[in-house]
């Protein structure tokens, strides 16, 4: 049975599938590379000014957090030259990925009606928080302190712990 449920997670992950994202230099970089760590994925756009706000803030989450593992992306259907234009402008240390058309319509998105757009993932992939439209760093703070002593907490309690909280036990 535990075999079952194992195989079961397997495809239920994989159904969000694999995609690429295209680095500025034109090299590839799979969205599963990501996977393992916990994830902030920030879909915006040049033109959008509560973007552009939100930009050197996520840009202090990131130099706070990477430290610990979280990984951070930016995705934008900019073109090259303005995307490298707002990189320098705003000083943006993680990494940019262009042609975000090709992403945006990914199932693990589900939808994105505007920008700015921001993702955190756990480190199994699942989606743990989505904030559509703009909000003070504080709130994404919270939720990535929320989710690192969630999976710390986890590591923790290991295998046997796993075990039990699937099939009902107590600690």
């Amino acid at each position: 049975m535990f075999m079952h449920l194992l195989l079961a997670g397997m495809i239920i992950s994989q159904a969000h599938g694999d995609f690429p994202l295209v680095k500025l230099n034109g090299d590839t970089v799979w969205f599963s590379s990501f996977k393992g760590k916990p994830l902030v994925v920030i879909f915006w756009s040049p033109w959008c000014p509560h973007c552009q706000h939100e930009l050197p803030e996520i840009n202090k989450l990131y130099e706070k957090y990477h430290k610990s593992g979280v990984n951070f992306i930016g995705i934008t259907r900019a073109d090259k030259s303005i995307l490298e234009d707002n990189i320098r402008k705003h000083n943006i240390k993680y990494p940019e990925f262009i042609n975000a058309m090709d992403v945006i319509n990914q199932p693990i998105f589900g939808e994105i009606p505007g920008v700015p757009t921001t993702f955190i993932f756990d480190s199994q992939g699942n989606v743990y928080f989505k904030q559509i439209g703009y909000v003070p760093s504080s709130v994404f703070d919270d939720k990535l302190n929320e989710l690192l002593q969630k999976e710390k907490s986890q590591r923790k309690k290991g295998v046997w712990g796993f075990l039990k909280g699937l099939f009902g036990g107590s600690d």
